[in-house]
């Protein structure tokens, strides 16, 4: 919105009340979606609470247990809060790890796990919800 300069999705505006000009020339879309528009972010401006949400990914881990390390390190230096563990999901030893990422601190990551694990660990980013 208003505070980030970004576009609006989702908002409903319902209209109570309005006035029109009685000269047709000032009645166009010209001279009220500006309007509109100036009304909608000063409600914006002046919410009770306003806040801004952030993104937050749901970041699904597979590591073997010897690489467990690297993938706590790579995850506590991106802020990202553990949800789960699922330990020796498959034959071959590899566990899981289930983690909720902050969009913002994704870029770079895989390279970073790849990085920390020895390229022993590899995972999947899906968008979660905001916070």
């Amino acid at each position: 919105g208003v505070w980030c300069g970004e576009p609006v999705t989702g908002l409903c505006v319902d209209i109570q009340d309005f006035k029109l000009i009685g000269d047709s020339s000032h009645r166009s879309a010209r001279q009220i979606s500006p309007m509109v528009r100036r009304a909608v972010q000063a409600t914006q401006l002046l919410a009770e609470k306003p806040s801004i949400l952030e993104p937050v990914f749901k970041v699904s881990i597979m590591a073997p247990k010897d690489a467990e390390p690297g993938v706590y390190l790579t995850l506590r230096t991106r802020g990202a809060t553990v949800s789960g563990v699922s330990t020796s999901i498959s034959q071959d030893g590899m566990n899981e790890i289930v983690a909720n990422l902050p969009v913002q601190k994704s870029f770079g990551f895989v390279k970073k796990l790849r990085e920390n694990t020895k390229g022993e660990a590899f995972c999947e980013m899906v968008f979660s919800h905001w916070q």
